[in-house]
């Protein structure tokens, strides 16, 4: 279903909404392997059309339609090869833990992706855990852990759990409010555990002028008020809200009851000025630093692929990632390669461009061992 008639928020129901603001011609989906140029380049593309609620603060997509968006096993966007995310998740796991108050936990993810946090916290706590997503890849049953390759639904019976965990989903999902309206009822069936969501923080991409974060496969941009506010909408009480992965992220800890919601505070403005200005800016900064040489950028996750998208038509010769799931396949939209980040493939690059500052001390410590000489340009607020 196309949703560019959109007049209602998808968070609140709340007709009051902003003008849109729309960005044209932006690939589906980011996070996909496509084993050839051809089928990297002729992905679909549709425009992204921003509407922010003023009542509820939420700023989405209302031209979303999640029929384009296939999330089957060749949706890829592991993280886990970096050392910083993976300290990261390993934070995540014993803030879950700390919470809890059972000694062997049983554990339910929604949107487990290929499983890989699941079976680090199920380890971790000594518990057990179902997993549920559509783009899983691997044995029905491993490690204490029983995987669906679907979506759970309110009404499937599952018995009670200790924790639920929704890591980097619902900016994927398109109706929220009735999403996290399910996600009360599912934890209301499964014993009213605690609930833990994590997703991107708006407040990040307004301080950091990030317009690459704003892409296709993210439906939804929460500032911290906003979830709080749709979160106590659907029922939830919030037991904690925490930045987290250098505040591009935030943690919400939630318990099923009912809790008195806060007003919200307009973010709608700011990012409307970062997609005009930031992207602008940028052109003219690697146009400059890379004096004529080729470019490259490093990170084939969301935000390198949106933007490599955006400048595709600068120069830009392949991206670095050190995911080996997405090493030999290419840039959704593009024709750009997604390449093993080898030495040799470094020399001939005017310029490297680091998307996300979080992983900039161990990028530059693999560039430094392999005496790169170009430039190394790191995406932060003040750059911007």
């Amino acid at each position: 279903m196309n949703l560019e008639s959109q007049t209602i928020c998808t968070g609140c129901g709340s007709a009051s909404l902003s003008e849109a603001l729309t960005i044209v011609d932006q690939p589906v989906i980011l996070n996909y392997r496509f084993p050839t140029p051809e089928a990297s380049a002729s992905v679909s593309r549709r425009p992204i059309s921003l509407r922010h609620c003023r009542d509820c603060d939420l700023i989405f997509n209302a031209a979303f339609d999640p029929a384009v968006v296939p999330y089957d096993e060749h949706y890829e966007n592991r993280q886990s090869h970096s050392e910083a995310f993976a300290k990261h998740t390993a934070r995540i796991a014993r803030m879950i833990t700390a919470v809890l108050e059972s000694k062997a936990p049983r554990i339910l993810e929604l949107g487990c992706g290929k499983g890989e946090f699941l079976r680090d916290l199920v380890r971790f706590c000594s518990g057990t855990g179902e997993g549920w997503d559509t783009s899983y890849e691997g044995p029905a049953v491993a490690d204490n852990i029983t995987f669906f390759k679907e979506y759970l639904t309110p009404q499937a019976k599952r018995g009670s759990f200790d924790a639920i965990v929704c890591r980097h989903v619902i900016e994927h999902v398109p109706a929220i409010g009735q999403f996290l309206q399910d996600l009360a009822d599912i934890a209301e069936g499964a014993g009213a555990p605690y609930v833990f969501l994590e997703t991107p923080r708006l407040e990040w991409i307004l301080e950091h002028k990030s317009a690459w974060d704003v892409f296709y496969e993210h439906c939804n941009y929460f500032s911290e008020r906003a979830l709080s506010k749709l979160c106590q909408r659907a029922g939830f009480k919030i037991v904690g809200h925490y930045p987290v992965f250098s505040h591009q992220y935030q943690l919400l800890v939630l318990t099923k009851k009912d809790a008195v919601s806060q007003p919200a505070a307009s973010s709608f403005e700011g990012l409307t000025q970062i997609l005009t200005d930031s992207l602008a800016r940028l052109e003219t900064l690697i146009d400059e630093a890379r004096n004529d040489a080729p470019w490259a950028i490093w990170g084939a996750g969301a935000k390198g692929v949106c933007l490599a998208n955006r400048l595709e038509n600068s120069g830009l010769g392949k991206v670095f990632d050190t995911n080996t799931a997405k090493q030999g396949f290419f840039i959704p939209g593009t024709h750009i390669p997604i390449v093993a980040p080898n030495p040799e493939d470094f020399q001939d690059l005017g310029l490297i461009v680091i998307v996300n500052p979080t992983y900039e001390t161990e990028i530059r410590k693999t560039l430094d061992a392999s005496d790169y000489s170009g430039t190394i340009l790191t995406l932060t607020d003040d750059l911007l």
